[in-house]
């Protein structure tokens, strides 16, 4: 026991320069000069510090986190660093991150209830997920529209079972509720400015056009788990035990 106390925290302190240099690019996300440059270094440094633990930690499952956080590279190229921004081709790309981590959680769980269950969910939803948003958007719903709720359903499916699977994935699985976070208000500053008619002055309008990018408050702390998930493998020597 005492040596897992030793290894956890040898494991913490060696993280600690990457917490703080996340911390210090978020600063920059929200007071900097180099906002766009700060931004996609955020996502450039979870990616390079997944892969800093690829010799201690070669799960087929942490290969897939280190995956996803690959596509994301690409995903955030066409939402923060193009100009114009790509929208479209960011959502889907993001769509292909969320099944990236979907094919991690189904391959880790020892569960087949909860691997049958996850599946079935998924699945249902994703297939109703279509005709849902063409019957409330109407003929609002274009591509962008669609894939938009393709993408979301599967981050909550990946958020709820990886919260499911708490002590493997709880690191990951806080990383995902601040992406989720990030994406609801992101639809929040949308709601605000185009369908609530938020007077200014009011609290809504205060919000959704306050100094500080709300989603970048959320976002930043995902990567910075969801790149963390690799370096502290849980769950490995209960796994073991058992």
């Amino acid at each position: 026991m005492r040596r897992d106390i030793r290894d956890m925290l040898l494991t913490l302190a060696s993280a600690l320069p990457y917490l703080v240099a996340e911390c210090v690019l978020s600063y920059f996300v929200q007071r900097g000069d180099f906002v766009t440059e700060a931004m996609y270094f955020c996502v450039v440094l979870a990616f390079v510090f997944s892969m800093a633990s690829l010799a201690r930690t070669r799960g087929t499952e942490y290969n897939l986190v280190r995956l996803g956080l690959l596509i994301t590279l690409l995903a955030d190229y066409f939402l923060v660093v193009r100009e114009p921004v790509k929208q479209l081709s960011g959502v889907i790309t993001f769509c292909f991150v969320q099944m990236a981590y979907f094919a991690a959680l189904i391959l880790s769980d020892k569960s087949r209830t909860r691997r049958t269950v996850h599946i079935a969910v998924r699945a249902v939803l994703t297939v109703l997920v279509v005709p849902v948003a063409f019957a409330v958007l109407g003929e609002s719903a274009d591509a962008l529209a669609i894939f938009s709720a393709l993408y979301y359903v599967n981050l909550v499916c990946n958020t709820v079972f990886a919260l499911m699977d708490f002590k493997k994935w709880w690191i990951f699985g806080v990383g995902l509720v601040a992406f989720c976070l990030c994406d609801a208000s992101i639809g929040f500053t949308f709601l605000a400015n185009e369908y609530l008619g938020a007077a200014e002055g009011s609290l809504i309008y205060k919000i959704a056009h306050s100094d500080l990018n709300l989603a970048w408050v959320f976002y930043v702390p995902s990567l910075t788990l969801i790149g963390l998930t690799p370096h502290i493998p849980l769950g490995e020597r209960t796994e073991r035990a058992e």
